[in-house]
């Protein structure tokens, strides 16, 4: 499976029109796709294609074109520049548990992953495994596992507060 900003290349015919008909969902319910949207739905994990930016208000231009080599291409129209950014359609019939769990991603559509990856870049080892951790079940606590979200995040903090507290007591020894 391929995707440019203008055709997705599909194995299937029956994969072509799953992905048009998730998009005409999308647009029904949010007013617009998004390039990061099609890639979800074309299941595309490039970090090329995860633009919320861009994309499409209006399909009604797209077609289905067959290859002649048994691949079915989604021709789109040029993609715009959206109002509305950081905007993630998640499928509307069954979540992307693996590329984008919904107990990942605030209202806002910001991901648990990107802050991590924020806060954590500096770090280190355990420094780095422990806020990557605390940061994560203190994000989705109230979407998944509840009180079992924020003691593990407690585990996590204790232990790095150990951690750090050796650390120093090392550093003041030498």
């Amino acid at each position: 499976m391929n995707l440019s900003l203008n055709e997705i290349v599909l194995d299937r015919y029956e994969q072509a029109t799953q992905v048009l008909e998730s998009m005409k969902q999308c647009i029904g319910k949010f007013g617009e796709v998004t390039v990061a949207d099609i890639c979800d739905l074309a299941g595309v994990t490039s970090t090329m294609h995860n633009s919320t930016k861009y994309g499409w208000k209006d399909i009604s231009s797209v077609r289905i074109e067959e290859d002649g080599l048994g691949h079915f291409s989604l021709v789109l129209p040029d993609p715009i520049l959206l109002e509305e950014e950081d905007r993630i359609c998640v499928e509307l019939d069954k979540p992307d548990m693996v590329n984008h769990p919904p107990h990942y991603i605030s209202e806002t559509g910001m991901e648990v992953i990107d802050v991590i990856e924020a806060f954590t870049f500096d770090l280190k080892g355990i420094e780095a495994t422990d806020t990557g951790n605390i940061i994560k079940y203190i994000c989705r606590w109230n979407t998944k596992n509840g009180l079992q979200d924020l003691k593990k995040a407690q585990w996590y903090l204790n232990h790095l507060i150990k951690h750090i507290e050796e650390k120093e007591k090392m550093t003041n020894e030498d």
